[in-house]
């Protein structure tokens, strides 16, 4: 073939066209054969000018996989054409003469490769001479469990079936090794998110010489960070490695003497050590056989085959993708809107940054929740409207509100990621700056918001996410927050819970607009950041939740205490939730000063992340040694409604407990209400007076909301149920 121009495809990355007596097919890591799942290539360029990285992706089992095939001219002066045959094979080790002789076609044609100079495949982003076409093999291949299919090229009329048997190495690396007509690709690509990965092969040898031969299995990485650890199984001890560090750029093995033939299974097994690690696309291990013959002194290691396993996360955005096309443009179940006015059209073509049902709201929760946010409003971009309130403030609180759509009754769970916007374009690290909360142990957890939908219509969170004390983007290297909303459908068994959609996305910039727009459950708000000319001196986060075991009738209050705090200091709270729990700015007047908020109508259990404030104002500097206090605390009053606690343990409310407002919950029995706006998004809507709930009726209330007007007669007694507090010393 050195007498004409031809097409030859590489056997790796690292191949030098004018080196080609270095060639050595049985690496089988040939980046010109292109696994692309469902994607269709309508551009020569997607190929030709990524001809410098490997972009092949994973080959699903049971499904259609398209395979294309790339190659540069041995001359790129001149013009060339060869054909090219795919083939596949199941996975073994070294693909002995004897192995690739069982491959079957995967296509019914050959694929034609063409080059001319000055072609559309020389552009100028291309290396001159490379080429690929647009035709594919479609390949649906079985499900070989922990085993898979090889890849296999020739071009022309070298069939694999002319070959002869290879009855040692030596002849295996003339027949198989250097022919520039052959190419394969003996990979696995797998998901980065996993906990243990494993695959299985074929271990064959051949040697006639009647001599041991030394044959050495290496495991080794590239782009592999620290936290993963790898272990070998086989029936044969000898090729058993215990569970091994894996260290970037470094082999660990095992080694064994052959005489004659050979045949076993193996099994690796890659174990995340580190659940934190983060595998970067086309990180890869190798599971490489190597032959070692002495020339002298010195031991020369050759190349016989290897199995390769790289992690990209790409194939999970391709499925979903091709599920949504299945369905036509349009989306069945929940979605997001990237602008007013969007449908369940798919993909969407607003704007990327400021979706209306990401609405960040303020310092405070929504007092109007029920109006602002009802279906009638849906239309209305809230956070616009309020300008600047809606901007991030440092050192406070900020509350966000998600909403959506969907076409059918569904159960979804949502989540909230506020990225710095120079962080936007790697979403498999969007995990570390999820929207987090406090945990009935004091720990943060990440947000999680549950929407049960039963029809279809707009819909929205009652339980704003909180974004607490967030730090200046600039010290992040960023000028704006980006806010991704995020939605999965709900499942009760953890194990069955599908991975949010970060977790599906491709991890280069050039992805993340196509992502965002094609990916129904994700939205996207660039929002801005203010620091706070109020911050206050001290503010902190606790978990305050109401127990399950009691009525919706209970009666409760949430106090903010003072205990020997200096006069003329201020204080405040605010509770994420659906209910308007929030105290103001208070001057602090009495050293043991309490405010709060008396509610009634929840279901427990009923979690509050509570965020508290103290300003120092004109206020004494605290002494060191003082014993002083600021404390949260949940109260039930006892009267009718409370007869689980016990009076015996009971004490009196303090005065200014008896001046709190009245804010009455959703669950409460048989509210009546004339509010029309109100009643219609927590419950079905109607007209005039509706009886919401089914018990007995206790009391007449307007609507579900706050009341200042002392609605109750005022309770004698209340017992804390819990609290946490900051104590100065």
């Amino acid at each position: 073939m050195s007498s004409q121009n031809f097409i030859y495809l590489r056997d790796s990355l690292n191949y030098d066209s004018e080196h080609p007596e270095d060639r050595n097919n049985l690496f089988a890591f040939s980046p010109d054969i292109l696994p692309l799942y469902q994607t269709k290539i309508k551009s020569l360029d997607r190929l030709t000018e990524t001809y410098t990285d490997f972009i092949a992706q994973t080959v699903v089992p049971e499904e259609e996989n398209y395979i294309y095939l790339r190659g540069r001219a041995s001359n790129t002066a001149k013009a060339a054409s060869n054909s090219f045959t795919v083939l596949k094979v199941a996975n073994e080790l070294i693909l002995w003469p004897q192995v690739l002789k069982d491959a079957t076609n995967v296509g019914k044609k050959a694929i034609k490769l063409e080059y001319s100079p000055g072609s559309v495949s020389d552009g100028d982003l291309a290396l001159p001479g490379v080429t690929a076409s647009l035709k594919n093999d479609v390949f649906k291949p079985e499900n070989r469990g922990a085993r898979h299919d090889a890849l296999l090229v020739y071009s022309g009329d070298n069939s694999f079936t002319k070959l002869p048997d290879a009855k040692n190495p030596k002849q295996l690396l003339s027949s198989v090794g250097s022919p520039t007509t052959f190419a394969f690709l003996n990979a696995r690509i797998a998901d980065p998110v996993f906990d243990v990965y494993s695959w299985s092969t074929r271990l064959r040898f051949f040697d006639d010489s009647g001599v041991p031969v030394r044959l050495e299995l290496d495991i080794e990485s590239i782009g592999i960070p620290n936290g993963l650890e790898a272990s070998m199984y086989s029936s044969d001890s000898r090729l058993t490695m215990s569970s091994t560090p894996i260290i970037n750029g470094q082999r660990v093995g095992t080694s064994l003497s052959i005489t004659g033939e050979y045949d076993s299974l193996i099994t690796i097994q890659i174990v995340k050590t580190d659940p934190t690690v983060v595998l970067p696309n086309y990180a890869s291990v190798s599971l490489v056989a190597n032959v070692i013959q002495k020339l002298g002194k010195i031991e020369v290691a050759t190349v016989l085959g290897a199995e390769h396993l790289l992690f990209d996360e790409s194939i999970r955005l391709a499925r979903s993708l091709v599920k949504t096309k299945q369905a036509g443009s349009t989306v069945e179940g929940f979605y997001f809107r990237a602008d007013i006015g969007d449908t369940n059209v798919i993909p969407r073509t607003g704007p990327l940054w400021i979706s209306p049902d990401v609405q960040p709201y303020g310092t405070t929760p929504d007092g109007d929740y029920d109006i602002d946010f009802s279906p009638q409003n849906y239309d209305i971009d809230i956070s616009t409207n309020r300008g600047t309130k809606s901007s991030f403030v440092s050192q406070s609180a900020n509350y966000i509100y998600l909403r959506g759509n969907t076409t059918i009754p569904t159960h979804v769970e949502l989540s909230l990621y506020a990225i710095p916007n120079n962080l936007l374009i790697y979403p498999a690290n969007y995990g570390q700056h999820v929207i987090s909360e406090v945990d009935v142990n004091g720990n943060k957890v990440a947000a999680i918001r549950d929407l049960v939908l039963t029809k279809p219509g707009p819909c929205a969170v009652d339980n704003p996410f909180n974004f607490f004390n967030p730090v200046d983007p600039k010290t992040l290297g960023s000028d704006h927050y980006c806010l991704i909303g995020e939605a999965r459908l709900w499942a009760a068994d953890p194990d069955d819970k599908p991975l949010w959609p970060h977790q599906v996305a491709l991890s280069t910039g050039s992805d993340i607009v196509s992502w965002i727009l094609n990916t129904p459950t994700v939205a996207n708000r660039n929002n801005a950041f203010v620091n706070n000319p109020d911050a206050a001196t001290q503010d902190w986060q606790v978990n305050i939740t109401v127990p399950a075991e009691f009525p919706t009738t209970t009666r409760w209050h949430l106090e903010f205490a003072c205990t020997n705090m200096p006069v003329g200091g201020f204080i405040a709270m605010s509770a994420t939730g659906n209910l308007n729990l929030n105290i103001g700015k208070t001057p602090i007047t009495n050293a043991n000063q309490v405010v709060g908020v008396k509610f009634t109508g929840v279901q427990g259990p009923y979690p509050m992340t509570v965020t508290f404030y103290w300003w120092q104002g004109t206020g004494t500097s605290i002494p060191a040694d003082s014993n002083t206090s600021l404390q949260g605390v949940l109260r039930i009053d006892l009267g009718g409604a409370s007869a689980l606690a016990s009076t015996d343990r009971a004490q009196k409310c303090s005065p200014e407990s008896l001046e709190y407002p009245l804010v009455i919950g959703p669950d409460y029995p048989n509210l009546r209400s004339n509010k029309k706006a109100l009643a219609g998004w927590h419950h079905p809507a109607a007209k005039g007076d509706t009886i919401l709930g089914k018990a007995h009726p206790i009391q007449e209330i307007k609507a579900p909301g706050r009341y200042e007007d002392g609605t109750y007669s005022k309770p004698v007694y209340s017992v804390a149920i819990g609290g946490d507090g900051k104590r100065f010393y």
